[in-house]
């Protein structure tokens, strides 16, 4: 958490968090009054033949992986829903959690280990300015989204796990990522 390696990675954090996030509501969560009991929940049962595409050859066609798929629908969604509300639809801050079973040395072995060590970290993803109905449809404005995504999440140093190191192991980096957006 102290070496050099990982202080490297310190000005990547510092920019991606930089900035505001914009709520997804109209308002803070209020703990008095946003309650379990209050939670509304849409159910959508998606045909076989799409979950079927987005599980094997749309992460196929696009050399991606399917979180990298599910994230680009999810970004540009919420950046479609934020235009409609007039909102700036320019990225969403979200915590990505990995397995956390990157060797942090050459030679680590972690065969013999059991189960996962989680890690979090934040990215920001932007699917910039698209035809919103050109991606539904699967159009080519999908392919520059996913494209776009799977760039943004490759750029993210050593899979995330130097973030929770900085912010939690560095006594001279976590106070300063402590006080940037999460």
């Amino acid at each position: 958490a102290t070496g050099q390696p990982r202080l490297a990675e310190l000005p990547f954090w510092d920019q991606l968090l930089d900035g505001d996030d914009p709520l997804l509501t109209v308002r803070p969560v209020d703990p008095d009054r946003d309650l379990g009991a209050t939670v509304r929940q849409l159910s959508v049962k998606v045909s076989t033949e799409v979950t079927s595409a987005l599980l094997t050859s749309v992460p196929t066609a696009f050399h991606a992986g399917v979180d990298d798929v599910l994230l680009t629908g999810l970004t540009a969604a919420l950046a479609e829903w934020r235009r409609r509300r007039g909102q700036d639809p320019a990225g969403v801050l979200l915590d990505l959690e990995g397995h956390g079973r990157v060797p942090l040395t050459d030679g680590a072995d972690l065969t013999r280990t059991v189960g996962w060590f989680t890690s979090s970290y934040p990215v920001r993803l932007d699917v910039g300015v698209l035809d919103g109905t050109d991606v539904r449809s699967g159009g080519a404005a999908a392919g520059r989204a996913i494209k776009r995504v799977k760039e943004q999440l490759r750029a993210v140093p050593g899979d995330g796990l130097g973030y929770g190191m900085l912010r939690y192991l560095n006594p001279e980096t976590a106070s300063a990522l402590a006080a940037l957006p999460t």
